[in-house]
């Protein structure tokens, strides 16, 4: 399945991939950038309640994958 028909309520739709070196994913904006950098910058002004809720959209999001068999469940295991 082409990653870019993929479109679940809790993910970042990808709107293409540029295979030249270095390989890079185009994917919609995001306002708040990556959640990989957001976590760490922001976690002392997060609520365990929406550190809560991240988790189960992140979980939310992974499913829809899954379930579409764009990726595997040890990837998402992986990623626990």
């Amino acid at each position: 399945m082409c990653l870019t028909v993929l479109s679940g309520a809790v993910q970042v739709r990808l709107l293409g991939i540029c295979v030249s070196q270095p390989m890079m994913l185009v994917q919609e904006l995001v306002p708040l950038g990556s959640l990989l950098n957001y976590l760490p910058k922001h976690r002392t002004e997060l609520s365990t309640e929406v550190l809560i809720l991240m988790a189960a959209e992140i979980t939310s999001g992974m499913l829809y994958l899954e379930q579409q068999r764009c990726v595997g469940v040890t990837v998402i295991g992986a990623w626990v």
